[in-house]
């Protein structure tokens, strides 16, 4: 060995070696005889001053912080959710699943079931006699939640309001248990075309987000038009890994439908249906908790098809396992997401209703017409207001359109922000599980990305060969 390599620390140590003896160990333990530039005149490094090699091995307080503490990374989601990117494919999103959601709300139910004329505002309210008093909203309306919409007064309703950052699932899952609880079939089909609808949506926009996000938070350029055709070519993946489960549940709900039916014959049916009570329950157990863990776990299933690119079998065991052997993990993480979530929707919603108050009143003061408020209104009220800012007819119209889209700017950007703050739990939830790198992500999609080949071996090498040696 020569006396170069015996002064250099770095090839006397691996990598992997080095970086152990460096972590323990302060720069000023470094200093070794060499005979380089750095060194001062007695051939010995300054014990003041470390080398270039040992700065790079030095970890800023930033990232020892995240390393010690991995889930400080769910406090980026609100810079990944507010890129602009992000929230016009959130917005794109919010209307198309809530105008797919109106319309078949008008399909199933007939112009007596419902009332009132704005899109934003319609209540629909179902049969009390054929539907025992349930209501069937406009999806528009889980902005009732929002914090323009109410003001809380103390924590308690501030916690109570948390679902609004999380109204994706809301949503869905209403849908799930309205395939549960079936009352007629109108109202199980119902059901079921505005959960393939809502699945359909998140698949491809909700998809969309995670994509990006993925690729920003392991420091990779993000396109909107590639993530978007990436998120459309994994769309079989992620919509079928959730209908897995969905169908699982569906076969053990066809075998308590059939010991129900067994039970119709006279006598001998409701017999046996007593003696095989404890295992219906049981098959009950697994429904349950299939059910729980679809409701919990499809967005996991969604994200897992946008960062591994697996097939529907391989995201729907990821995410499964990742709460069942991370449950308390994944509570912790879901605890950070919506607490935080729900401060940054109070500033977002805050932003824009300040930023539409004052374009009112210089607009509005502008043409020399009154447009004064007492306090900050909500969105709604000013947009409201906004009808009697213009007089013309069409551009009144023009204008309460673009006051419909400021609305549903909070709403996009808690879409936006649940995709982004998923997408950051998957990560941690795969490295605490499955000791995978944060980093690592599927790159197929990138600009120079190549897949690294496989040796040839075998036959097909030994033909390379012959075939080399002929020519």
């Amino acid at each position: 060995m020569s006396d170069e390599t015996l002064d250099d620390p770095v090839n006397r140590f691996p990598s992997v070696e080095w970086s152990r003896y460096t972590s323990a160990r302060s720069p000023e333990q470094f200093a070794l005889p060499c005979a380089h530039d750095e060194c001062t005149g007695s051939g010995m490094s300054s014990l003041n001053s470390p080398s270039r090699r040992d700065q790079e091995f030095f970890l800023t307080n930033t990232a020892q912080l995240q390393r010690w503490l991995p889930w400080l990374r769910m406090f980026r989601g609100f810079r990944i959710a507010i890129d602009y990117q992000k929230m016009l494919v959130a917005l794109l999103a919010v209307f198309l699943w809530m105008q797919g959601s109106l319309l078949l709300t008008r399909v199933f139910f007939n112009a007596d079931e419902f009332a009132g004329n704005d899109f934003a505002s319609r209540d629909f309210q179902a049969n009390t006699d054929a539907w025992g008093g349930r209501a069937f909203t406009n999806p528009l309306r889980e902005m009732e939640q929002f914090p323009s919409r109410t003001e809380p007064t103390s924590v308690s309703g501030f916690v109570a309001q948390s679902s609004a950052t999380s109204w994706p699932i809301k949503r869905i899952s209403r849908s799930l248990l309205g395939l549960v609880n079936f009352r007629s079939a109108r109202w199980w089909w119902y059901s079921w075309i505005q959960l393939v609808w809502g699945l359909a949506v998140c698949a491809v926009f909700g998809g969309t987000i995670s994509r990006m996000a993925a690729l920003e938070l392991t420091g990779h350029g993000r396109s909107m038009i590639r993530d978007t055709t990436y998120a459309v070519k994994q769309f079989p993946t992620s919509f079928f890994s959730p209908a897995l489960a969905l169908i699982a549940f569906g076969g053990l709900w066809i075998l308590c439908w059939l010991a129900g039916f067994v039970g119709r014959v006279p006598v001998l049916g409701e017999l046996l249906i007593g003696i095989a009570w404890g295992l219906l329950l049981l098959v009950g157990l697994l429904m349950a908790l299939i059910l729980i863990g679809l409701i919990l776990g499809w967005p996991l299933m969604f994200v897992s098809s946008e960062v591994e690119k697996n097939d529907a079998f391989d995201a729907l065991s990821r995410s499964l396992s990742y709460l069942l052997n991370r449950p308390w993990y994944a509570a912790f993480l879901i605890a950070i997401a919506i607490l935080y979530g729900t401060a940054l929707l109070y500033f977002v919603d805050w932003l824009t209703r300040i930023s539409v108050a004052v374009s009112l009143s210089s607009v509005g003061t502008g043409l020399g017409r009154d447009v004064s408020f007492f306090g900050l209104p909500t969105l709604d009220q000013m947009r409201e207001a906004s009808t009697e800012v213009l007089k013309n007819d069409l551009a009144a119209s023009l204008m309460k359109f673009w006051m419909s889209i400021a609305i549903l700017v909070p709403v996009a950007f808690s879409f936006s922000y649940f995709w982004s703050s998923t997408t950051i739990g998957y990560f941690l939830l795969r490295r605490r599980e499955d000791g995978t790198p944060i980093n690592e992500l599927d790159l197929s999609d990138q600009p120079g990305h190549q897949n690294p080949e496989l040796p040839v071996v075998g036959i097909p090498a030994a033909e390379n060969r012959e075939a080399s040696r002929e020519s």
